[in-house]
């Protein structure tokens, strides 16, 4: 039998023993025929070739990994049934089996590309649409990498003696920026020029040190990632100029020397007077000197005002202040004391007045030229720093001349120079009277045969009858000062050590409260331990009053041994806070401070006041503490006193660092913050105190703050005095 193909093209018919094979070569229909000559027999079959089919899908890359934010594009590629394959990628839907770790796109010119959007796995499909075959791969994402450091400024500059803060950002595989300022390793390849704060807190900030380059490095320590940029180090800058003095008024005249002060970026100051340009703005008024040795030296032309200015050549660097030239002429010259009487061996001090047309008077006493008619009696000095100083040489009498240069105005006085022996001493203030704890100052006067009298209180010795009640100081500066020791009387005397000659008064020192002293101490958050001087000037016996404020309300405060805790407040809220108000009694060895600790602390502020006359019996006679309602003004309650002469002590407190205003008629002991004010965080503490002479109620004592209003309390103690 033989076999044939109508259209070759289309189909092969190839026979094998008893086998036929067609093959289909193309697409398209052709006559397969079949014939056996011998028995004239033949028959035939239409065959239609259809085109290729596709056998199955391989999608590549295959099992691949990239960093969160970054793509992989993928190819689908078709196998067919005739051994070809097609490229797919643009035909296929892409499928991602979990979208939240990779999308891949459908869309036409990205087909198959995979963006990494969390780290994971998933399977990356894509299907032929019209069959419904699919392949497919797994794409592991991981997390984003560091791809690039950028340091800024770039290539910044700055004046010697300033810093400049550099940062790092680094840019990651998913597109994300970072701030890596506090986690890069910082570098400056020349440290003389300029130093740079390493990892960590303050990193980055670059000091400038020295005029100079030096390249600033940022270094990831993981990857050894890096970015640098230049840093220069220019001479010290001129900031600002100041002229000095500030707006002066003039006699017409009269000059005034100005003097031109340079700040530079490296805290330095400079005197520029001889370098800037001087001008005035109205020279009809007054000129200003621009050279030689008078630079700055303004001299006045006519009554008026103008503006002084210089200015510092080759910038835009400028100062200006007012200069007002009055009409003023000297009319007279007045001496003080006038005619007075002067032991011999003592100096007089005299100063000579000026009386101007417009009524205005000027101490001339430095400018003008002074003269005594009979210098044997006594001289007169012209030399500086003590013009005007008369010095007696023997008993008699002068005439004290002091005369004006410029206009030949004079004035004169008569001073006599005596030869008058001591008579008495007295001692004032007569028989004071004052509480424990506080100073007397007494001054003895001496009284001569000649009716004058002379301070003579640095001149005596003084002496106090009952030490144990008071004391009385011999130590120059403090000559005269007493100060009380216990309630008692004792005799304050003053004897003049040349002639004997003594003068007495006594002395009453009462068992009023008296303040002694008070100290204070602020601690930033974090810090859980508050350290507390004792006042200085606190004795044996004398009562400590000390307050802590502390945020938050929650704290465990903890005092040492030997305070006793009177009152807490703790005001609870958002911005809580608590005052707490201790007492103790001082020992004849009292430490040099207190410490308080703390359970926990985001800023504490304290104080101690110490008083001395209170009662050793009963110390406390009253007190009571409230919370206050967020505002710049916190109030002490009133509280009810049972005796008279009591000492009220009030403390405030509030949530904020600031500083404080007194309660009308309270004397501040002390104004502590735990932070720089003014500032929102921290706390601040307020302690005053006042004596109260009448038994009864205080009152409410308000304190007010001086910003950022909110929470606070108030506490008020009573001391009793020593009955």
């Amino acid at each position: 039998m033989d076999w044939s193909s109508a259209d070759a093209g289309i189909c092969a018919v190839a026979r094998d023993g008893s086998s036929v094979t067609v093959s289909a070569l193309a697409e398209g229909s052709t006559t397969v025929r079949a014939s056996v000559a011998a028995l004239s027999l033949n028959g035939s079959v239409v065959l239609t070739v259809l085109p290729a089919a596709l056998v199955s899908i391989e999608v590549t890359p295959t099992t691949t990994a990239i960093p969160k934010g970054t793509d992989r594009q993928f190819s689908a590629t078709g196998i067919y049934t005739d051994q070809t394959s097609r490229d797919l990628t643009e035909v296929a839907d892409w499928g991602s089996s979990n979208g939240s770790v990779a999308t891949v796109s459908t869309i036409s010119g990205t087909c198959g590309r995979a963006s990494g959007i969390a780290a994971g796995t998933t399977t990356i499909r894509a299907t032929e649409p019209t069959s419904g075959i699919a392949g497919s791969t797994e794409l592991t994402v991981t997390a984003a990498t560091l791809v690039s450091i950028a340091v800024t400024p770039a290539n910044p500059s700055v004046a010697l003696g300033l810093t400049r803060q550099m940062s790092a950002t680094g840019t990651f595989t998913d597109s994300t920026v970072h701030d890596l300022t506090a986690t890069v390793d910082w570098t400056s390849s020349a440290p003389s020029v300029a130093s740079i704060t390493g990892a960590g807190p303050g990193a980055g900030l670059a000091a400038a040190l020295a005029v100079g380059s030096t390249t600033v490095r940022a270094v990831d320590s993981a990857t050894g990632i890096q970015g640098a940029t230049t840093l220069t180090v220019s001479p010290a800058a001129l900031v600002s100029l100041q002229l000095t003095p500030t707006d002066p008024s003039v006699p017409l005249g009269l000059t005034q020397q100005f003097t031109a002060t340079g700040s530079y970026t490296d805290s330095s100051v400079q005197d520029l007077t001889s370098s800037v340009t001087w001008s005035s703005s109205s020279p009809s008024v007054a000129t200003v000197s621009d050279s030689g040795g008078t630079k700055g030296l303004a001299s006045t032309v006519a009554v008026g005002s103008t503006t002084v200015r210089a200015d510092v050549p080759a910038t835009s660097i400028f100062a200006t202040t007012g200069l007002t030239v009055s009409p003023a002429t000297l009319v007279s010259l007045a001496v003080t004391p006038a005619d007075s009487t002067l032991p011999l061996g003592l100096t007089r001090q005299f100063t000579a007045t000026g009386t101007y047309t417009d009524a205005s008077n000027q101490d001339l006493t430095t400018v003008v030229t002074w003269t005594s008619t009979v210098p044997s009696t006594a001289t007169i000095s012209n030399a500086g720093g003590t013009k005007g100083l008369a010095t007696s040489v023997a008993a008699g009498s002068t005439t004290v001349r002091a005369t004006d240069p410029g206009t030949g105005t004079y004035g004169t006085t008569s001073l006599t120079v005596s030869t008058a022996a001591l008579v008495s001493i007295a001692v004032t203030p007569a028989t004071p009277s004052i509480a424990v704890g506080l100073n007397q100052q007494f001054t003895a006067t001496g009284t001569y045969s000649d009716s004058s009298n002379q301070d003579l209180t640095a001149v005596v010795t003084w002496a106090s009858s009952a030490t144990s009640v008071a004391t009385v100081s011999n130590a120059g500066g403090t000559k005269g000062l007493a100060s009380s020791v216990a309630v008692g009387v004792t005799t304050i005397g003053a004897t003049d050590p040349g002639t004997s000659i003594t003068g007495n008064t006594s002395l009453t020192v009462t068992g009023q409260v008296a303040f002694r002293g008070a100290s204070s101490a602020g601690a930033a958050s974090g810090i859980t331990t508050l350290v507390l001087a004792t006042p200085v000037g606190t004795v044996a016996g004398d009562v400590m009053v000390a307050a802590v404020a502390i945020r938050p309300d929650t704290a465990t405060i903890t005092p040492p041994a030997g305070w006793t805790l009177l009152r807490r407040v703790d005001n609870s809220n958002s911005n809580a806070n608590s005052l707490a108000v201790y007492q103790r009694t001082a020992a004849a060895s009292e430490p040099a401070s207190h410490s308080f600790t703390f359970s926990s602390s985001t800023g504490s502020a304290g104080g101690i006041q110490a008083f001395g006359g209170v009662d050793a019996a009963t110390p406390i006679d009253a007190h009571d503490g409230q919370t206050t309602a967020s505002g710049l003004t916190h109030a002490a309650p009133s509280i009810t006193t049972s005796v008279s002469n009591t000492m009220l002590v009030t403390f405030h407190t509030f949530s904020s660092s600031a500083t404080w205003t007194p309660p009308g008629g309270m004397t501040e002991a002390f104004d502590v913050s735990s932070d720089p004010a003014p500032a929102g965080g921290g706390i601040s503490l307020e302690g005053t105190y006042d004596r109260q002479s009448s038994p009864g109620a205080t009152g409410a004592r308000t304190a007010t703050a001086s910003n950022d209003a909110d929470v606070g309390n108030g506490i008020a103690v009573a001391l009793r005095r020593q009955l």
